[in-house]
């Protein structure tokens, strides 16, 4: 009986491996060269952003702890989420897009408040969004809980004949760009913020390549329509 269940396990998981292999093939393919530029961009940002934070910062606040520890999981949750959506494995990334978010929030609520008022107590996601775009938020608690079975859509569909049910591999499905997108959005917002908060942290830091780097990234995503600039309501 155990050489059987450790065959079924060892069966499914070679599947799985093969199908994730095949869904990030399917997902370069269809691709454009500007969503490859973005993601290209975006990667290298956080990363030589994070690689900034080499040092114990002096002085250091209970904010500035608190904010510290968010990053590096930000940081290392983004990459997670990454490869997972390259290999479909979406509903999974969905659950961790949503702690980025949150994650997010709660280091931009403490640029403003002590992190004692915060604690055990839900981030404000408007602190991420602005101009109606939370409203992309709401649909990441109702896959993370199968608030719906809509939710499940995102699991792909096996079809036998005329029997249809969810996929117990990944296959590709058009949602991996719309939330790669949301992934973007988040990873340009926490390294703008970053940007602006490393000085403070490690004074004289030198941050000429990284400004650089956060310009071809926002430019990529205006471009490849992530980002998008204010009009004047007067114009």
């Amino acid at each position: 009986m155990a050489d059987q269940m450790l065959r079924s396990a060892c069966d499914l998981q070679g599947n799985a491996l093969v199908a994730r292999e095949r869904t990030r093939e399917v997902f370069r393919q269809k691709e454009t060269n500007e969503q490859n530029i973005l993601r290209i961009a975006v990667d290298g940002l956080v990363a030589s952003l994070a690689a900034k934070i080499d040092r114990p910062v002096s002085n250091v606040t209970e904010e500035a702890s608190y904010q510290i520890g968010l990053s590096a999981s930000f940081v290392r949750t983004y990459y997670v989420v990454t490869d997972m959506l390259l290999n479909g494995d979406v509903v999974e990334a969905v659950v961790l897009l949503r702690k980025q978010v949150e994650s997010l929030a709660r280091i931009l609520e403490l640029e403003d408040s002590p992190a004692q008022d915060l604690l055990n107590k839900t981030p404000n996601i408007k602190h991420v969004f602005t101009n109606g775009t939370g409203r992309i938020y709401g649909t990441l608690p109702e896959v993370a809980h199968f608030a719906t079975p809509d939710a499940a859509e995102l699991l792909g569909v096996n079809r036998d004949g005329e029997r249809n049910g969810p996929n117990l591999v990944p296959q590709f499905n058009d949602s991996q760009f719309a939330y790669m997108e949301l992934s973007h959005f988040t990873g340009i917002r926490f390294s703008h913020w970053l940007l602006g908060k490393l000085p403070s942290w490690y004074p004289g830091i030198d941050l000429e390549m990284e400004v650089r780097i956060a310009a071809h990234a926002i430019s990529s995503a205006l471009v490849a329509g992530v980002l998008k600039t204010i009009e004047d309501p007067r114009t």
